[in-house]
Formats: C-alpha cells, sequence, structure tokens
C-alpha cells in the first residue's frame, strides 16, 4: 500500500537566514535561491517564525520577495501581530506552542540563526530532535544547509516521494536585484507610523 504523506512544514526565521544578519542587503539572491529549493524539494509550507511577523508591512515585505522568486508566500506565523522573542528560549518555546497546535503529524523543520538547541528547556530538547537546522548569520542559508533540511523534510523511504516535488513558476526578472536593510528598514517604519496614525 502507498504511504500518504502530509505536507511538511518550514519555519523560517528572516534575519540571519534569507540574508545575512548584519548584512547591507535583504533577501540575497544566494539565500533565496537555497530557499527556492528546499520548497522545491520537499513542498513545504512556509511559516514565518522571525521579528519580521510584528507588523502586516513586514509580512508583506516577505511574501513580495517570495513571489520574486517564484515561490508560494507564507501561510502563517508563529506569533501573529507580534515580534518573536529575542532569546533563543523565547523562540524555542514559541515553535514549539506553534508545532504542538498546528503541526499535527507532519514532518516540520525551523531554520533560524539563533542557537535553539544550546538551550536548556523542553522546548529546546524537542526542536533539537530532528526539527532544527541552525543557519550561520554571518552568512544566510546555505546549500549544505538545505541538504539538512531537505533530509529532515522529505518522506520515510516507502512514501511517494514524487508527491513533494514542486513545480513552480520562475523568478521574475527583478528577483536578483538586492534590497538594501535600509530601504527595508525605511518602508516598515513608514507603515508602523501610518498604522498609528489612523
Amino acid at each position: 500500500a502507498r504511504c500518504v504523506c502530509m505536507p511538511p512544514w518550514l519555519l523560517l526565521d528572516v534575519d540571519g537566514v534569507l540574508h545575512k544578519f548584519n548584512g547591507q542587503m535583504h533577501f540575497e539572491p544566494s539565500c533565496m535561491a537555497n530557499l527556492r529549493t528546499i520548497i522545491q524539494q520537499t513542498g513545504a509550507a512556509v511559516i514565518l517564525s522571525s521579528s519580521w511577523q510584528s507588523s502586516a508591512a513586514s509580512c508583506q515585505m516577505v511574501d513580495d520577495a517570495m513571489r520574486r522568486w517564484g515561490l508560494p508566500v507564507t501561510v502563517g506565523r508563529t506569533v501573529p501581530g507580534r515580534a518573536t522573542g529575542a532569546s533563543a528560549s523565547c523562540r524555542a518555546d514559541e515553535i514549539m506552542q506553534w508545532a504542538n497546535e498546528n503541526a499535527g503529524n507532519a514532518r516540520w523543520v525551523a531554520i533560524d540563526d539563533l542557537d535553539i538547541a544550546s538551550v536548556d528547556s523542553t522546548a529546546a530538547r524537542r526542536i533539537r530532535d530532528g526539527h532544527f537546522v541552525r543557519i550561520d548569520g554571518d552568512v544566510g542559508l546555505t546549500s549544505s544547509n538545505v541538504a539538512e533540511v531537505v533530509r529532515l523534510l522529505i518522506p520515510h523511504t516507502g512514501c511517494d516521494s514524487a508527491m513533494v516535488k514542486v513545480q513552480l513558476p520562475p523568478p521574475a526578472t527583478n528577483a536578483y536585484e538586492h534590497i538594501s536593510s535600509a530601504e527595508s528598514e525605511r518602508t516598515k517604519l513608514r507603515a508602523t507610523i501610518l498604522s498609528m496614525a489612523s
């Protein structure tokens, strides 16, 4: 009998993953191309696990970058309507709360530049057990990270692995253009000011 596999979840941090943490550019092409490879090979749906989920404007910027790269937009947030905690311990708690409430029997992996695996907590121990890939925030998402994420997300032997292969549209012609971090911050600040004034 064929195994029916649930589509997996990818819990995605942004800073330090889709671009260098202290870099001058946001949504670096190499990192976005590597994210594209993960989605193509696993069919994972993306949940935002990042301070970028703190406002509608910043969430929209992430989704716009996903669209430019021919990727499905994010489908959820770990803590909707507010920023994630700044510490690895807070991030671990948020991720596990989301997973307990939403992941069901599906496979899931969180990718983050925070050292969640080093936290001494029940949540962090559960995440370490096949659910976490740490990204070097000075580099961003690499091909070796991709291989590790795919290994954790692909179905067990015996599942129809073809079902998770995703045909994505090609990236937009402007996908390879850099977006400066200063430009991103200005856009987020403008949106915050406008929301406070309304």
